[in-house]
């Protein structure tokens, strides 16, 4: 049975296979971040940590580029992958060169805008950072076969793969002393092993002609999926500078930290999940009853577990960190607390993506993410100056809780 035609019961055995494997392999991710995080909390300062986040900030948004939404269009038009996989392939190219380029024009600016004391340190972290880009870009059309032929167990592989490998290079790269960088040259290493692995699992036949004259079929819809990304970065890295605006660094790498565990949470599931039911509703005959019922489905599942889980960690929050980490780490105990209360009905939102993605309603999903912009920033800032950090923390727990909510109103009308 095709992906393109499948019958009911096939369908939901694909979902429930490529659910498991991708399932397994966050849980898997997870455990490793979390062991990555408590020794990268050992060998690096808060210093490092804040000079990555604000790095990560320009990254992340050029990053928003560097594949022009190729992969979500090529999935939701799976049944003619073969006619646009090629010229896929140039476009996802020529956006990993724009990124790049982005990047390292704007790296400078950056290090003046955070007023970071070595504006030449954090100028080279980011555009070391750039040159992961086009070595994304090269993969992007063979993930989209994988994941438009169901074949979730080869990515989990390649992910875990990629992570494990990603992760020990962290670690070697930090013990070597190379504080913040570490992050970089570990993440580049690891990009290129996970392009090899995508190209041997799934090979895609590339013609030498770009035909230039049919990428705008696919940048038309291609911008609207990166017109959400932009307003998803906003809000994304939004608090971060913010924060970085007002505060020191050593506070920014705080937020950083209990941000990046209350996220291993919420992630747990959604993040993977969300890649199981884009290629899942896109296979579905083009019904919005049928699509929406079969979200409806899976957000219950997500929801049942993902929110117990979001109100334990919050509990728990006190003892696993002093348990874990050193005492300098303390402080983010209250603000990880905080994050993960929010969290509950954050888990909801990149499902809500996969749904108006799988429906071709790519223009409302930008206007609707863009929509919530207009009081996120009005929130943190005043957040922040009432509150400092822990204000910063409230006020994006609140935004997450509201923005979800008139999301899922959207994704069901």
């Amino acid at each position: 049975m095709s992906a393109s035609n499948p019958s009911k019961s096939s369908l939901g055995q694909n979902v429930s296979r490529g659910a498991a494997w991708m399932s397994a392999q966050v849980v898997y991710i997870k455990f490793l971040g979390l062991l990555l995080q408590l020794v990268m909390a050992k060998l690096l300062l808060r210093d490092d940590f804040g000079l990555y986040s604000l790095a990560l900030t320009v990254y992340s948004f050029a990053a928003m580029f560097h594949q022009a939404g190729v992969l979500e269009v090529l999935v939701q038009r799976q049944k003619s992958f073969h006619i646009w996989s090629g010229i896929a392939f140039w476009l996802s190219l020529a956006s990993g060169l724009v990124a790049f380029g982005m990047t390292v024009l704007f790296a400078p600016l950056a290090a003046k805008f955070y007023h970071y004391p070595d504006p030449e340190k954090l100028t080279n972290l980011i555009c070391v950072m750039a040159c992961i880009f086009p070595i994304g870009t090269l993969g992007a059309v063979n993930r989209a076969k994988l994941q438009i032929e169901m074949r979730f167990r080869e990515l989990a592989i390649i992910g875990a793969v990629t992570m494990s490998v990603d992760a020990l290079l962290k670690i070697y790269f930090a013990n070597q002393g190379l504080g913040a960088f570490s992050f970089a040259y570990g993440a580049i290493i690891a990009n290129l092993l996970n392009l090899a692995l995508c190209w041997f699992v799934a090979p895609v036949p590339i013609r030498w002609r770009p035909q230039f004259r049919r990428w705008k079929y696919l940048l038309n819809d291609g911008m609207m999926v990166v017109g959400s990304m932009f307003f998803a970065w906003v809000i994304e890295e939004g608090d971060y500078i913010v924060l970085g605006r007002f505060e020191a660094v050593g506070v920014v790498g705080l937020y950083f930290f209990a941000f990046r565990i209350s996220r291993h949470v919420m992630t747990l599931l959604t993040l993977q999940i969300s890649k199981v039911l884009l290629s899942a509703l896109s296979s579905l005959p083009s019904d919005a009853d049928q699509q929406v019922n079969a979200f409806i489905r899976a957000a219950q599942v997500i929801a049942v577990v993902c929110i117990p889980v979001c109100f334990a960690m919050s509990a728990i929050a006190d003892p696993l960190v002093r348990l874990l980490f050193e005492p300098r780490w303390y402080d983010a105990i209250q603000l990880i607390q905080i994050i993960c209360l929010g969290m509950t009905f954050r888990s909801m939102s990149w499902p809500i993506a996969s749904l108006m993605k799988a429906q071709g309603r790519f223009r409302t999903h930008m206007l609707v993410v863009g929509g919530s912009l207009l009081f996120f920033f009005p929130l943190t800032i005043l957040g922040t100056v009432l509150g400092s950090v822990v204000g910063l923390t409230i006020a994006v727990s609140v935004f997450y809780t509201f923005a979800t909510i008139v999301e899922f109103a959207f994704a069901l009308k």
